[in-house]
């Protein structure tokens, strides 16, 4: 095998590599647990379903960043 097909190989392998590494930190967004969970509907821990239809693109981006952190 030459140098370029070596190139070539390690590229592809750290590509592929990067890919699945962001598509598996893509997972399910939990809520966070509310303080007082008396009344909560949703159990600690359960995923929860965000409805953003007929939502503005800045309100879902405020909310996306409020929950990821970012």
């Amino acid at each position: 095998m030459n140098s370029l097909t070596k190139h070539r190989l390690h590229f592809a392998m750290t590509t592929i590599a990067a890919s699945v590494l962001l598509a598996s930190a893509s997972g399910t967004i939990h809520a966070q647990i509310a303080l007082d969970t008396s009344t909560a509907s949703v159990r600690p821990g359960e995923p929860v379903t965000l409805n953003f239809a007929n939502a503005e693109i800045e309100a879902v981006a405020r909310t996306m960043a409020t929950i990821t952190g970012r």
